[in-house]
């Protein structure tokens, strides 16, 4: 009896923790009420994850979703169980390896082939490596997957974004880019001596709360917004993939976590909802002041030049975006 009472309490606190930890996606979708009948939406990593269920929703709003992401056989089962999910909207794979500059460019010469309009970029993919590697292009993995490739994505896709006027990019951040809340720009990529996960895996953060202010500051007045967002601590989702000890402390934390639904919610959010600062960092479905060096417009400018500088060093000039992203007016 005892035991059956203590099991009891603790799937009661179980329920009342998730609860307490906010909305699911589908409710934030419910809330807004949008229709996204006609609209096309691309989601990096939609394949897993809070970006699958990202993904889910908005193909049941109606929308066109383009999952990109690198082929599988949990790609294929992902995608299927989209495709089935809902009988509004509508599915498309396309290939897609953020640790690949030619990767990158060959995703966005297949979509716009398609000749699709695109409301909505969602830069949901992410990686947390616990031992140093490269990218082939030879950018530290994390900072090369987690920014440069997504950075090389939306230069490639800035016209359609343009001529799609009004969209919106969502740059799937997190709170740890608070630490440390500053980039050292003598050491942006860390080498095999100095690697550190969680250092990493941090800067790679800022950089995305970075990438969408300066963004949001030179597309705005083209009617493309950018926003980054925090979906929720420790989530379990495929973030540990890369190291059996991170996949345990995700999974022995996940009772005290958001669900995978609710860490949806606030790509949900920062695509739907009306009245939101452009370039601003989201966290719970609602405005929060990024910290550190977050809302340093003289850094993210310098952020985004440094990254021009990795592309270019590594893309030949006819492989570059015609017009690169600069301030519009």
């Amino acid at each position: 009896m005892i035991w059956q009472c203590a099991a009891a309490a603790l799937v009661a606190l179980y329920l009342l923790r998730r609860w307490s930890l906010g909305k699911t996606a589908t409710q934030v979708a419910k809330d807004l009420n949008k229709q996204l009948i006609g609209r096309v939406v691309i989601v990096t990593g939609g394949n897993s994850g809070v970006g699958k269920e990202a993904a889910r929703v908005f193909k049941a709003c109606g929308a066109h979703v383009i999952v990109a992401c690198r082929k599988s056989l949990k790609t294929e089962v992902a995608v299927r169980q989209l495709q089935e999910d809902s009988k509004l909207g509508q599915v498309t794979w396309l290939e897609l390896d953020l640790g690949s500059l030619a990767s990158i460019r060959q995703f966005s010469e297949k979509f716009l082939q398609l000749n699709l309009p695109l409301d909505y970029l969602v830069l949901n993919a992410g990686l947390v490596m616990p031992q140093f590697s490269t990218t082939v292009d030879g950018f530290e993995t994390t900072v090369g997957v987690n920014h440069l490739g997504h950075f090389y994505l939306t230069s490639l896709l800035q016209k359609k974004l343009i001529e799609s006027a009004p969209s919106r990019v969502i740059v799937v951040a997190s709170q740890s880019h608070k630490r440390p809340g500053f980039l050292d720009f003598d050491n942006l990529m860390l080498s095999r001596d100095n690697y550190n996960l969680l250092a990493a895996y941090a800067s790679s953060k800022l950089m995305n709360v970075l990438f969408a202010r300066e963004l949001n500051k030179r597309l705005s007045n083209a009617g493309v917004t950018a926003y980054s967002l925090h979906p929720g601590t420790m989530i379990l989702t495929d973030m540990g993939r890369h190291a059996l000890w991170l996949r345990l402390v995700y999974l022995l934390l996940s009772p005290f976590t958001k669900s995978v639904e609710q860490g949806a919610a606030t790509t949900v959010y920062c695509a739907l909802a009306d009245g939101l600062q452009g370039g601003e960092y989201y966290n719970d479905c609602a405005y929060e002041r990024a910290t550190g060096q977050g809302t340093d417009d003289e850094v993210a400018d310098r952020l985004w030049q440094w990254s021009e500088k990795m592309i270019q060093e590594r893309v030949p000039k006819k492989q570059r975006p015609h017009t690169p992203i600069q301030y519009t007016t």
